[in-house]
This record gives structure tokens, sequence and C-alpha cells, in this order.
């Protein structure tokens, strides 16, 4: 009895140590032990006409933030943004998602919206995938693009939200399925060296720059399994 207890306890421990190679191996302990995030900051970002101006620039023109975040009358041509919501959040009504996904309501309204978010709450979830909760955001939210945000774009972006007009519209908290709810805490990565401006003086350079953080390849890019095929960047998808 004694000699096979042994043998059961030397099975259990290579059982258990295969196990930690695994898992080590392929999806990682993220989806244990939570997603990495930093602390929150008390930093703020100054108000300027020039903020303003640049915010909703990226806000409306490049990064489609609308899109997702505002109600829209799908029934009427070119499905508009309904009247007065602007930034008041929507459910993302698509099929295969793997759960219900809400675009949370970007308006400063303290109750519904972003109105009691700090500054860097907000820098840290756009850029960072953490929620203002600390929760890892669904990557349908493209923070791993707008990774690439500059500081002072990303002080545009936010100045450009506080400017809205509050709407009072509160959205259900994201509810993603398992597996994939903590698949993704894989995903976030902190932000914790300053991100200089590109050098919009070069056409090229502002046009990549431009691109990459509207998205653009994710659409033009043929992909397998939500990876992008290899040599067919931009070649239609």
């Amino acid at each position: 009895m004694k000699r096979a207890g042994t043998v059961l306890a030397y099975v259990a421990l290579g059982l258990v140590s295969v196990l930690v190679v695994g898992i080590s191996l392929t999806i990682g302990w993220r989806p244990f032990i939570g997603p990495r995030a930093r602390p929150l900051t008390g930093r703020k970002f100054d108000a300027t006409p020039e903020r303003l101006t640049r915010g909703k620039y990226l806000v409306e023109a490049v990064g489609g933030c609308m899109v997702c975040h505002s109600p829209r009358e799908w029934t009427k041509h070119d499905a508009p943004i309904v009247s007065g919501m602007e930034g008041g959040g929507q459910f993302i009504d698509l099929k295969g998602l793997p759960g219900r996904v809400y675009a949370n309501n970007l308006t400063p309204d303290p109750e519904a919206g972003i109105g009691n978010w700090s500054d860097d709450a907000l820098a840290r979830g756009i850029r960072e995938g953490i929620g203002h909760d600390g929760r890892a955001l669904f990557p349908m939210m493209p923070y791993q693009l707008f990774s690439q945000l500059s500081d002072e774009d990303l002080s545009s972006i936010i100045v450009f939200l506080r400017s809205l007009a509050p709407v009072h519209h509160p959205m259900p908290r994201t509810e993603i399925n398992f597996p994939v709810n903590y698949l993704i805490r894989s995903v976030p990565k902190p932000i914790t060296q300053p991100v200089p401006s590109p050098d919009l003086s070069d056409p090229v350079k502002r046009g990549r720059y431009l691109a990459t953080i509207a998205g653009c390849s994710d659409c033009h890019t043929p992909q397998r399994q939500g990876r992008p095929l290899p040599g067919l960047r931009y070649g239609g998808g």
C-alpha cells in the first residue's frame, strides 16, 4: 500500500509538472492571475483650443470612436447618430461575438458616463486596455492599435471627450463568455514610458501613423482565424 501511495504521488506530481509547463508554454498565467495593469496616477490633461481641435479630428475622423460609442438610426441612410446622443454608448449587435458587448458611454455624465473617471483611468483604458474598474477590456476596443498614440494625441482625445454634452444613457457591463473572458486577460500591456509625437512633417510617416491608429489594415488585410495572412497587408479582406 505504501509503495502504491508513493507511485500515485509521483504520478500526481508528474501530471502537475506537465500542466504547469503546458500552461507556461501556451496561454500563460495571465488568464488565472489577471491582466497586467499599472497603478493609476493623478495626472490631468489641460484643456487647450489646440487639443480640443486635434482631439475632435482624432475621435471623429481618424479613430472612428463614435461609430461604436454612439447609438444610431439604422433604418435611415448612412445610419446617422441619434440626435443628442453622440458618445452615449450602445450595444454592439454583431453575430459571432463571444458574449454581450457594450460600447461605454463616453460623455462626461457623472453616473452613466465618464464624468467621475480620472484622466489617467481614461488614458489607461484607451491605450492599455484596462477598464476603470480594473478589468481587461474586450479587444474589439482597439487599444492594441491605440497603444501607439502619442502622449499628446492621447491628451487631445481625452480633452475632446470631456467637452461632449453629457448624455444620461446607462450602459450594462460587457459580459464575455467563458473561456474568452479569461483569455483576454493576456492582452493588455501597461505603457510606462513616454510615447513621443510622430514626425508629422513627413507625409509618409504621418500617413503610416494615422492609418495605424485608424486600424485600416484590420479590414483591408485578409485574415485566418483572426490573424492577418503574411505578405498580404492591405491586400483586401
